[in-house]
């Protein structure tokens, strides 16, 4: 047995409730559903997920996308299946995508799998390369078992020794991976056997399984990740997966091309070529799925959901309360944005109109919001966001002026989607800011944003799901995080108090705290929750989906 220690820092302890949860907390996740593994096959868990097939909607316990018979087949083998992303990742390696299915996370499963995987419809996590991951009673040691006879694509055994080392990847600052600020949370890994495991950690969390489905989950071969080195091993990862397919091209700007595995730990995989391609422009896309020159498409906007289900398509919507926002620079990566002045912050909160921007942009059909998590959410905390109120703004934007503040705001957006910015330009010039709207391609966006920290504020969207708030909000909001530099006493104790929360009730409470403290503080500005939806054409069946927009060709098929 080995006991070996990672990096990190040691996690804040709650103010409001005093020790551990125990096992009131096992009884609560449990009663949730989130447990599948360790709470046996409970199927009263409340949807968190919405499928439509052929324009009629599933409701929780009903399958992803087809009945359960219709997995795949031998009869059913063959054929390709070409999917237009979001945004296609610019690297293979999980350390370096971002890891969310707008950017990376599909494709990348693909190629290594997930240890676990978040049930929407069910409100559970399952396993996938895991056998079992059982937590002690108060949360803080969580038992990994890893299915038997699972090999990488070079014929490597699958072990916890690569869970471990993959993980580690994760947590070394050196790599800036996404998940680095989550995988922190890890004290220690323990090594019984290579199925064997634990995770030890530095405090309670009920949905830790969440980051074994998540970026963290997909677990790289280690060997061929030190053999190839960390630029070469993302452009070409051949052989470091576990999951039903290969790489066979990577050229970002035009394609990743995927063969299926005919050695797939489960089983045969119909689905012979998997092609991600990018076509910038919503209307496009969509028009292109009609045509049939792809048979899947990303969408955050609802107006081309609801056509998609009018229209027959298979969609399947799971809500990021945090799906549209204004990203502010709060001083992240030492930069000395004007935005961290609040007063700055909190005009433009109050300087946007939800409500507006939803008739606008989205004909009426989308979810206007100002809170870190929508009404309609079980975990919704009963407290709102900060309010519409341009006369409140315009003095704000006064007084920050009278501060030395000359006014001026530069808002760097995607020019994919220009109405968004552009509504969102004149709603602050409207209570006296000067804006500097940067209208630039959504990678050169990206590499400014969540890489460079050179901005003030963005267009953007959160990920934020139901099936663990507190990484979202501590990834994009937390101590350590690289993407805004927001960093607040009080908020960050409140990511601990839901961290550690042993009920839904408990889990309002927390948020409660945290709206509060956002409402004041203002570290981002929301506009809109926001369903992360996977559209398909119906010949394409057997989807399994994942937290964070995620999805599994694994039992797919398709049937011309």
């Amino acid at each position: 047995m080995s006991a070996d220690p990672i990096g990190g820092t040691p996690g804040r302890r709650a103010g409001r409730r005093a020790g551990r949860p125990g096992r009131r907390l096992l009884a609560a996740v449990c009663a949730l559903g989130l447990l599948a593994a360790a709470c046996g096959d409970d199927d009263d868990g409340e949807s968190r997920g919405t499928t439509t097939t052929g324009g009629q909607t599933a409701t929780s316990g009903s399958g992803t996308s087809a009945p359960a018979d219709e997995g795949c087949t031998p009869d059913r083998e063959g054929g390709e299946v070409t999917m237009s992303a979001f945004l296609l990742t610019r690297s293979m390696d999980p350390v370096v995508s971002f890891g969310t299915a707008s950017t990376g996370a599909i494709e990348l499963a693909a190629m290594y799998d997930t240890l676990m995987r978040w049930n929407a419809e069910e409100a559970r996590f399952e396993p996938r390369l895991a056998e079992s991951l059982e937590p002690n009673a108060d949360f803080t040691e969580w038992t990994l078992t890893l299915r038997p006879d699972v090999t990488f694509g070079n014929g490597d055994p699958f072990t916890t020794a690569a869970v471990k080392a993959s993980i580690e990847r994760h947590i070394d600052p050196a790599n800036q991976s996404t998940s680095r600020v989550d995988a922190s949370a890890i004290e220690q890994m323990e090594l019984i056997d290579d199925r064997h495991m634990v995770f030890h950690l530095r405090e309670p969390w009920g949905t830790f399984p969440f980051l074994l489905s998540d970026n963290t989950g997909l677990i790289t071969n280690p060997d061929v990740v030190e053999a190839m080195g960390k630029e070469a091993f993302g452009l070409s990862p051949v052989g470091a997966g576990a999951g039903p397919y290969e790489l066979v091209r990577f050229s970002p700007t035009e394609e990743i091309l995927f063969e299926a595995r005919d050695d797939y730990w489960g089983g045969l995989v119909c689905i012979k070529r998997l092609r991600f391609i990018d076509i910038p422009l919503e209307d496009s896309t969509y028009d292109a799925l009609k045509l049939g020159e792809i048979d899947i498409m990303w969408s955050q906007d609802p107006v081309t959901v609801a056509k998609a289900k009018d229209e027959g398509f298979g969609v399947f919507e799971e809500l990021s309360h945090t799906g549209g926002f204004i990203m502010i620079n709060n001083g992240i990566r030492n930069t000395t944005p004007d935005t961290r002045d609040v007063r700055v912050r909190q005009a433009i909160a109050h300087a946007i109109d939800a409500e507006e921007i939803n008739r606008r942009l989205y004909d009426g059909k989308g979810l206007p919001s100002t809170s870190i998590i929508h009404e309609s959410s079980p975990f919704w905390p009963g407290v709102e966001g900060p309010r519409f109120d341009p006369d409140e703004a315009r003095r704000l934007v006064a007084e920050a002026k009278a501060a030395g503040w000359d006014g001026t705001l530069s808002l760097v957006c995607s020019n994919t989607n220009p109405d968004i910015p552009v509504t969102i330009e004149g709603m602050l010039e409207a209570v006296g800011m000067d804006v500097d709207l940067q209208l630039v391609p959504t990678n050169e966006m990206v590499q400014r944003v969540n890489v460079e920290g050179s901005y003030e504020a963005n267009c953007s969207g959160g990920a934020t799901f139901d099936a663990s708030p507190v990484v979202g909000l501590n990834r994009w909001y937390g101590p350590q995080n690289f993407f805004t530099g927001f960093n607040d006493p009080e908020f960050n104790q409140g990511l601990t108090q839901l961290r550690q929360a042993a009920s839904v009730e408990d889990s309002r409470e927390a948020l409660g705290v945290l709206q509060e403290v956002w409402n004041e503080k203002v570290p981002s500005v929301i506009y809109s929750a926001v369903p992360w939806t996977r559209i398909w054409n119906p010949r394409v069946k057997g989807l399994t989906f994942n937290a964070l927009g995620g999805m599994y060709f694994s039992d797919a098929y398709v049937e011309d």
